[in-house]
């Protein structure tokens, strides 16, 4: 419990210097109204406050003015006039205004959206250390992002920011360790990184763990461990880790298969927008997996997944097109899927195409009809993808 007098005191004494015009003393009292520090939270005290010391020049209250301008915290939301104070902070070398400043050219917030100039911000913030910052210009750099892809880079970057704790670099460097990006590949330190990013909360590091421990990448295997963790992910909602305890139930191989728990987990992953889900709704509807058969159901999520650039989704839709299961029969869109799915490397797309010149039914009929061969579509394989 705080010092009721004791603290009045002091922001008595705060007010009093504020109202002088001190420009520090000033900050210092909406910092305080902001955070409820000695007195109660009043946002509108507080940003009244930041902006009689940010006139004045100063960084830090320039840059707090930017942060409640930008969440709409004691003033109205205005992305233009969070960027104009994060602008001011940061050419004054605020690390912190600095790296929201590089977020806003990042994301398109309050300026049109521009890696290069987020680059340069986020540069300007690492190089003092900024922890967030340095993740931020090791993404740019693992993604190409304002520019040109460097892994060595990035991983320079992102180990800097995760040795500082920041979860999410933490586990961008387990993702580089488990592909080599950048760095030697070594499954056994990735899963190291992913831990220390799970037992942070983060995610798409606990469903990577999952993934680990499914496969005994860089752990011993352990089926409870990775249900665990896929569990974990899954109260925040990743769609990766829906996705993959689907594939788990769907198998059968390390529990009980379960062809409904497994539609609703595809089902849940497919509406935020998990591609390779709509592809295994497809399968679920077509096969009858815990859910009526349906042709047409099915056909419209291959078709979900084919527009979606999925090799997976473009060869079953293009089976279904030589079929005509769920939509009327077409040799030509057969080809079309087929040879956008060939162009990804897609085996059986290859086969299938490679079928089709043989048959030559795909491009002219021939007098005397053929009886299309019967093609499985592809088994369905826990597609463990690192997001």
């Amino acid at each position: 419990m705080r010092n009721t007098n004791n603290s009045d005191n002091v922001i008595n004494v705060l007010i009093e210097v504020a109202n002088t015009g001190d420009d520090v003393a000033q900050n210092n009292l909406g910092v305080c109204y902001y955070a409820g520090d000695m007195t109660e939270i009043d946002y509108t005290q507080a940003t009244f406050w930041f902006n009689k010391s940010a006139e004045q020049g100063n960084t830090e209250a320039q840059k707090n003015l930017g942060i409640c301008y930008f969440h709409g915290t004691g003033v109205a939301q205005d992305y233009f006039q969070s960027v104009n104070w994060y602008t001011k902070s940061a050419e004054q070398g605020d690390k912190e205004a600095q790296n929201e400043l590089g977020h806003c050219y990042y994301w398109g917030y309050g300026v049109e959206q521009n890696f290069g100039v987020a680059v340069r911000w986020f540069s300007a913030s690492a190089l003092q250390e900024n922890p967030n910052a340095q993740f931020s210009l090791g993404e740019c750099y693992y993604n190409g992002y304002g520019v040109e892809r460097d892994y060595n880079h990035a991983i320079k970057w992102l180990r800097l920011s995760a040795d500082q704790g920041i979860p999410e670099a933490q586990y961008r460097v387990g993702v580089c360790l488990d592909f080599g990006h950048g760095v030697e590949q070594n499954h056994q330190e990735a899963t190291k990184w992913y831990t220390l990013s799970a037992n942070q909360g983060f995610a798409l590091a606990q469903n990577n763990l999952g993934v680990c421990y499914l496969h005994g990448l860089g752990v011993k295997q352990n089926t409870e461990s990775a249900l665990l963790w896929f569990g974990k992910a899954i109260k925040q909602s990743d769609e990766n880790a829906l996705y993959n305890l689907g594939c788990c139930y769907l198998q059968g191989d390390v529990i009980e298969q379960d062809y409904k728990k497994a539609f609703e987990l595809f089902s849940a992953a497919s509406e935020k927008g998990h591609v390779s889900a709509f592809v295994n709704l497809g399968n679920c509807h077509s096969k009858g997996w815990g859910v009526t058969q349906d042709s047409n159901k099915a056909f419209s999520w291959y078709k979900k997944a084919a527009e979606q650039d999925d090799a997976d989704g473009q060869c079953n839709l293009a089976t279904y097109y030589y079929d005509g299961k769920g939509t009327n029969q077409s040799y030509s869109l057969a080809v079309e899927w087929l040879k956008k799915s060939v162009a990804q490397g897609h085996d059986e797309a290859q086969y299938k195409l490679g079928l089709c010149y043989l048959l030559g039914n795909c491009y002219k009929m021939s007098k005397k009809k053929r009886t299309p061969k019967a093609i499985l579509i592809k088994g369905i394989k826990c597609n463990l993808k690192f997001k």
